[in-house]
This record gives C-alpha cells, structure tokens and sequence, in this order.
C-alpha cells in the first residue's frame, strides 16, 4: 500500500493502538476517540471558547466539561487522514455510503463521522486497523466489517 509521507507517522501510531476497542459509555468512548485520535489536552472545542465565556465552569456537569475539551482539530485531522487512506478502497466506499444513509446522506465524509460514533467507533476502528496492517483481504475478513455491514443495512 502506498501512502504519502504524512500518514506514515499516522499509521505507525495505529499500527500501535490495539486492534479492538471497547468502551460500555460516553466516557470511555470519549476517552477512546481521545486516544485514537491523539487529542492534545489543553486544547478546548471551538464551542468551548464561544461557551466559556458564558459559563462558569464550577457550575458545568462533568460530562459537559469533558465535551468541551473535545479537540476538534485533531479530530478533524485524525478522521481527514484515515479518509483519505481509506476512501479509494471498495469496502470502506459502501461502509462510508451505508453509514450515510443513517442520516439520509450519500456524502462519504457523512458516512465516515457517523462511523465514528458510539454505535459503531469499535468496529470501524478494527477494519481500519487490519486493513491498514495487511490490506483489503484482512480487511474483508474480518467479522467487525460483516457486523458493520450487517448493522447498516
């Protein structure tokens, strides 16, 4: 598989995550993305600048206070790089179109944010893993894709 030099880096750091993830709630799920996309901690959400400036933090739940430390720029970077790596290929084409269809889009990139949510994050995760590790035939093979496949449809 040919890459270009600025997702070298990022597959290495995949290659090294586990190839299955497992969350049970929001905050492990969240902690998850965290880790995955290599969230750095002193950023704040774009909608944590506008928020804070509104809101004490001493009177935000906790969960909200953990969502307002989203990084969204590493998340938009991290889900750029992993469509752009994945986008060409035939499973992830009807993966991203199937997950499209959950919010009555045919937008690929649609398809790709709803596959990187709770419901579906740990599947996409192990597809994108054993395709990234040894191409579309481990990939195809491996029953977090026919779960996907299966789920979406």
């Amino acid at each position: 598989m040919d890459y270009l030099p600025k997702h070298k880096e990022f597959i290495d750091f995949y290659h090294s995550l586990p190839s299955w993830l497992y969350y049970t709630n929001n905050k492990e799920y969240r902690n998850t993305i965290r880790k995955v996309f290599r969230f750095h901690d002193e950023k704040k959400s774009t909608y944590a600048d506008m928020k804070l400036n509104h809101v004490y933090e001493t009177d935000v739940d906790e969960e909200t206070k953990d969502e307002l430390s989203f990084d969204t720029a590493q998340m938009e970077r991290g889900m750029q790089l992993l469509y752009e790596i994945t986008c060409s290929q035939a499973l992830f084409q009807e993966l991203y179109l199937l997950a499209a269809g959950r919010m009555f889009s045919t937008d690929p990139t649609i398809g790709q944010a709803v596959l990187c949510s709770f419901d579906y994050f740990s599947d996409y995760h192990t597809v994108v893993w054993y395709y990234l590790l040894d191409g579309y035939s481990a990939a195809i093979k491996c029953p977090s894709y026919e779960k996907l496949q299966k789920n979406l449809k």
